[in-house]
């Protein structure tokens, strides 16, 4: 068992000086990286320790080992990352609660920047993402696309680029948790109620009221979750 920990460790720590050996020679999309063998030698640890750390880049898409020609880089983004987290979160409350910590940091204080800066634009994408909603839960649906929708509405209105953009990268993660939290028509209609108060502490231009009405928000989304388990 202690062995099976130490190369584990092995492992890690070679996965983490592999991604800086990338980096540090340049290598690019579509570029061929050493043997499994050349890299043992370079790096000073076994061909089976080489050899889980690049199973662990493999996973998360930043290499691609093609059989008879050798491994070489993908191209790497913010997506490689988020992919596999997200495919994660199907089976796992404890990080869906993380995620929705992480949203409430997040979201929190985007929903103040847009009650400060919102104009016109801002507040019809908000409307527009209400009834969305509106109507998805009429049909008998969970609302879930509506949701999404209101919340990068949000932070497109917040004037942040880089907040819009995490959004946007994020949308699978957070999807995830909000398709986990609006599971019947009574939460959907709670989660509608929700809206419309940060809706109109935002039209408002009260930065302080929308924060408290969307830390709510997601506090409740958590409870939710906990009842799930």
């Amino acid at each position: 068992m202690k062995n099976a920990g130490r190369q584990h460790k092995k492992a890690k720590n070679t996965t983490e000086r592999l991604i800086e050996y990338i980096k540090e020679n340049g290598y690019k999309d579509g570029d061929r990286i050493l043997s499994e063998r050349k890299l043992a030698e370079e790096m000073g640890v076994s061909r089976t320790t080489v050899r889980e750390a690049l199973k662990n880049l493999s996973s998360i898409g930043y290499i691609e080992s093609v059989h008879g020609y050798g491994t070489f880089v993908r191209q790497v983004n913010f997506e490689t990352f988020i992919d596999p987290l997200s495919a994660k979160l199907d089976r796992n409350l404890k990080l869906m609660r993380e995620v929705l910590e992480v949203r409430r940091l997040l979201e929190c204080e985007t929903v103040k920047m847009a009650a400060r800066k919102l104009d016109d634009e801002g507040k019809r994408e908000i409307e527009l993402a209400m009834k969305r909603m509106e109507a998805e839960v009429e049909r008998g649906e969970t609302g879930v696309i509506g949701d999404g929708e209101f919340h990068e509405a949000i932070a497109k209105a917040s004037g942040n680029e880089a907040m819009a953009a995490i959004g946007e990268l994020c949308r699978d993660i957070l999807n995830a948790t909000r398709t986990a939290t609006l599971k019947d028509r009574t939460k959907a209609l709670e989660a509608l109620e929700d809206h419309k108060m940060i809706a109109d502490a935002i039209f408002a231009g009260d930065p302080e009221k929308a924060e408290e009405a969307m830390k709510a928000h997601i506090n409740k989304a958590k409870t939710k979750l906990g009842d799930q388990e």
